[in-house]
């Protein structure tokens, strides 16, 4: 569970990733801050996409872009490969 209050991009990008894929990773995103922390939306999800990762919140809506500074959370990051049931 990641909860850093607007850092969320900057934890994740130093993740072992060349290691390790987690088959799931449980975040509060908070896009109102993200400018704070150098980063926007788009580079949020490009690094999604990056590492084939899909976003949805809580009421199972799928973001593919991040537009709004609203808070979102919380959210799951699922393997763009793995079935949803």
């Amino acid at each position: 569970m990641i909860d850093v209050e607007g850092a969320e991009l900057n934890v994740l990008r130093g993740f072992p990733w060349e290691i390790m894929r987690p088959g799931r990773i449980f975040c509060e995103l908070h896009p109102y801050a993200w400018k704070e922390f150098g980063y926007t939306g788009e580079d949020f999800m490009d690094f999604l996409k990056q590492h084939g990762y899909r976003c949805f919140d809580m009421y199972f809506r799928e973001y593919t872009e991040f537009t709004s500074d609203d808070y979102i959370g919380p959210t799951v990051f699922v393997p763009r490969d793995e079935p949803l049931p």
